[in-house]
């Protein structure tokens, strides 16, 4: 049986890995391509020609200054830099928010906040934007003094019913914080939600991206309707956990990226027969938020995806999955297994949206 996502409690967080404690992809992410995701819940976008390396970082704000302990910010790092900023560039991290999570904020005023710390200082800004981004609600947050973590508090006035919004199990809203952004996705913030095509930030961004070592680090997001109380409570971790296994899930202990040389977790049987004819079911984690999810089968020993690792014989074996279904699939080999030999494999499902 699949664990079950339960209703929300008053008080809870709606960021889902708000304090970023779950990196089930890895914890440092060296020239991060376009579309990868860092933490769970935050995706990397860029299509300038800077390059970054993001990272799990252990600086964060202090107990006195937050009131919670949090264990790791994200700090992305700028190793290339790109100092010109044309019209279609658009570098931003993304939180993709569930329509299901959505309609708990959608249509009611609501506060998004967070901590920021950077050797730049000046004008920062991001966008709320409806699944098909129709509607946008435009933001502007100032760093003041650098190398200093600083609390940003942003009030979202309540969404529109008018536009193409999701309540239900695909993108409800997104939520962008620019690090640079071309005029094609800026637009004057006006502190209301906007008719507008793909806007992601304000004309008044910094270029983040310029110099060579620039950074920022992002800590302790919180989102709620604004008639709830702050701080907000901590999410129990084994329920917070369940959050992210919803779009993404692993068989490697939590602090083992995919791919690697490792055992622990997987999956294993003895072959009955020396054909194709063994299945093995794997029950998810968490129900699936995408219908249409990707599941990657790892050898445990060489890594190498969509393969078995035959652990008496000391050799891979081709596999793949079949016959999807909400709450599990099959692996299956896809060559013929030799009787008696013990199989291994990881895997991972990813139902981001």
């Amino acid at each position: 049986m699949s664990a079950v996502l339960q209703p929300p409690p008053k008080g809870r967080n709606e960021f889902i890995n708000g304090l970023l404690y779950f990196w089930q992809r890895g914890t440092s992410f060296a020239a991060i391509a376009d579309g990868l995701f860092m933490a769970d819940r935050l995706k990397w976008g860029n299509n300038s020609g800077a390059v970054v390396t993001a990272s799990q970082d252990a600086s964060v704000p202090t107990f006195a200054q937050s009131k919670i302990i949090m264990p790791y910010s994200l700090k992305i790092l700028i190793t290339t830099a790109d100092a010109t900023v044309n019209a279609a560039h658009i570098c931003a991290i993304t939180n993709t928010i569930e329509g299901f999570n959505w309609s708990r904020l959608a249509q009611r005023p609501f506060i998004l906040k967070f901590w920021v710390k950077s050797n730049v200082t000046g004008i920062f800004t991001g966008a709320l934007g409806s699944g098909a981004l129709d509607r946008n609600f435009i933001f502007e947050y100032t760093i003041n003094a650098a190398d200093t973590w600083e609390q940003k508090t942003i009030v979202v006035p309540a969404s529109p019913s008018a536009g193409t919004w999701n309540y239900k199990d695909a993108v409800g809203c997104y939520l962008f914080l620019a690090l640079k952004a071309g005029a094609t996705y800026t637009q004057t913030a006006d502190g209301t939600w906007t008719v507008s095509a793909n806007k992601r930030a304000s004309p008044n961004q910094v270029n983040l991206l310029a110099t060579i070592n620039n950074y920022i680090q992002f800590a302790g997001f919180e989102m709620a309707p604004a008639d709830r109380a702050f701080p907000l409570d901590q999410m129990d971790l084994t329920q917070e956990l369940l959050r992210c296994q919803r779009y993404y899930e692993k068989s490697y202990k939590l602090t083992v990226a995919p791919g690697t040389n490792d055992t622990n977790g997987s999956l294993a049987f003895v072959s009955r027969t020396a054909d194709q004819l063994d299945r093995l079911t794997i029950e998810f984690k968490a129900v699936k938020a995408n219908v249409g999810y990707a599941t990657t089968l790892y050898s445990t020993v060489s890594g190498v995806t969509a393969r078995f690792r035959d652990v008496t014989g000391a050799a891979d074996l081709s596999a793949i999955t079949e016959n999807p279904g909400d709450e599990n699939v099959t692996a299956r080999p896809n060559a013929n297994t030799t009787a008696g030999h013990q199989y291994a494999f990881h895997y991972t499902i990813d139902a981001e949206l």
